[in-house]
């Protein structure tokens, strides 16, 4: 079951108990109200009595509160049903007591389960049932005894007091139902537009899994097949330095093959791991990234790694190495060949809050037409410079993890800009 479909069946749970809430809380208002005529008349037995079955409902509250929804439900509904039974025996017919019975049949498909079919029929049944045993009896049950002290006015005032409280309690209960419904279609349509998001970003995924799985299946087979190639060659040759020559073909095809897989694995961990929490000490941090790729430099380069950090910063070291790795390797192999000397130069201001990186050089640059592309899934502005096309999307994805960003600026030939803003996690 997926996360808007678990949102909808609490929404749904939540109107019922909602419900639950305001006619339990009518019932008991209901009956205080009942006992006015009762305190007048001073038939105080009768208000103890009355008040004595104002517990239940206390119940009722708290489990419905503590989220038994069900079983307050059906508790509420037949206690109603069995209330009204016993007090229209207790009062007799012209009190009107009966009346309460269209209540609890008007209540009943609103806040029992309606997916379960029993529940709803024996619930609409009950209050029948007992009505009909009422009339059949002329509301005269032996093991009921009538109150004592009634007299036929109270009666009376009895039936118009209850047939008052009902009209009251039938609008209340019909605002209420309206009220609750208009909130959970305001909630579904909410689900709605989430829905059609998650579907949108399926769509999104599913044409990228497409074009990974085929890119990934490509840039495979490509190194599989010069390996098998080579070592085929390899088979019927005697000379020692053809030989030497396969062999190094082979170790830059493994190189390339082993470079990729890693890429793949990044991308995967990258989309599975929780974020980990870090002290980072970013000049520690970068010169040790600039350090781990100068086997990269075939040029003369010169590297500057220059961070301003005023505070403790805490973030996942793993995704930093990510990001900061790819681009710095992208900062050496994309160097201009007409400049006698290749800078690449990093640069930011760390607090406690957040990080700001710049990583700069002055390379042979992007394309205007490209710059919108590198973040791309295996989009390579160069085809000729060895490369995953991953790097700059896992920059992208790793920096999507921490609620990060990155802008980059580029002219042609001159310089190559990427600034980085990560916050503390």
């Amino acid at each position: 079951m997926n996360t808007s479909e678990d949102e909808y069946i609490l929404t749904r749970e939540n109107r019922r108990t909602k419900l639950i809430g305001l006619f339990t809380l009518m019932c008991t208002i209901a009956i205080i109200l009942s006992t006015i005529p009762d305190i007048y008349f001073g038939l105080w037995h009768s208000v103890v009595l009355t008040w004595a079955c104002m517990v239940p409902f206390g119940i009722i509250y708290w489990l419905n509160k503590h989220k038994k929804t069900a079983l307050a439900a059906n508790f509420l509904d037949f206690y109603l049903s069995i209330l009204v039974f016993i007090f229209s025996v207790l009062l007799g017919k012209n009190a009107n007591m009966f009346l309460y019975f269209a209540f609890v049949l008007l209540a009943t498909p609103f806040i029992i389960d309606t997916r379960r079919k029993w529940l709803i029929l024996f619930h609409i049944l009950h209050p029948i049932i007992f009505y009909l045993i009422l009339e059949i009896n002329n509301y005269d049950i032996d093991f009921i005894k009538p109150l004592e002290g009634l007299q036929p006015e109270h009666i009376i005032i009895f039936g118009r007091v209850n047939t008052a409280i009902f009209f009251l309690c039938i609008p209340f209960t019909i605002w209420a139902i309206i009220q609750t419904n208009r909130d959970f279609e305001k909630d579904l349509q909410k689900y709605a537009s989430q829905l059609e998001e998650q579907n949108k970003e399926l769509t999104v995924i599913n044409q990228h899994l497409d074009r990974f799985a085929y890119s990934v299946s490509h840039d495979l087979r490509s190194p599989v097949a010069s390996l098998m190639g080579l070592a085929e060659l390899a088979k019927g040759e005697e000379d020692i330095e053809t030989l030497q020559e396969y062999n190094d073909l082979q170790q830059k095809t493994l190189k390339k093959l082993h470079t990729f897989i890693g890429d793949i694995l990044h991308y995967s961990r990258n989309a599975n791991t929780e974020i980990r929490k870090e002290k980072v000490d970013f000049n520690d941090l970068l010169k040790e990234i600039v350090e781990q790729h100068k086997y990269l430099i075939t040029h003369n380069v010169r590297t500057e790694v220059k961070i301003e950090q005023s505070a403790e910063f805490l973030s996942d070291i793993y995704r930093l190495n990510i990001i900061f790795s790819n681009l710095v390797a992208n900062a050496f192999k994309y160097y201009d060949p007409q400049k006698i000397e290749h800078l690449v130069e990093i640069t930011g201001t760390v607090d406690a809050e957040k990080a700001i990186i710049i990583v700069r050089d002055n390379g042979r640059g992007i394309y205007e037409k490209e710059r919108n592309k590198i973040f791309e899934m295996f989009y390579r502005a160069d085809t000729k410079t060895k490369g995953t096309g991953l790097g700059l999307y896992l920059v992208q994805e790793s920096l999507k993890k921490l609620s990060g960003s990155i802008v980059v600026h580029s002219e042609q030939n001159v310089k190559t800009e990427f600034i980085v803003q990560i916050p503390a996690t």
